[in-house]
């Protein structure tokens, strides 16, 4: 199963990127970031490949100091994007 996550170092920030896609009808959830990636507050935001572009222009608009980086995850490995 392949998806796209956001990581984060602070968990009130996942929540924020979190409720900001909702906002603008990106499908998106919460997930524990997973173990392979090894990073960050634990918590990541997970969304669909198709919304990548809004995804990351939604992040770079705001400012979210704690903000790791983009990955996609395909069958068990982690590559950051």
């Amino acid at each position: 199963m392949k998806y796209y996550f956001a990581a984060f170092g602070s968990r009130t920030q996942a929540m924020r990127y979190f409720d900001m896609l909702k906002r603008c009808g990106i499908t998106a959830s919460i997930l524990n970031t997973p173990r392979e990636a090894s990073l960050g507050c634990g918590l990541s935001v997970r969304f669909n490949e198709c919304d990548f572009a809004e995804a990351e222009a939604i992040m770079y608009k705001d400012c979210f100091s704690a903000y790791i980086g983009f990955f996609e995850y395909d069958c068990g490995k982690v590559y950051r994007i």
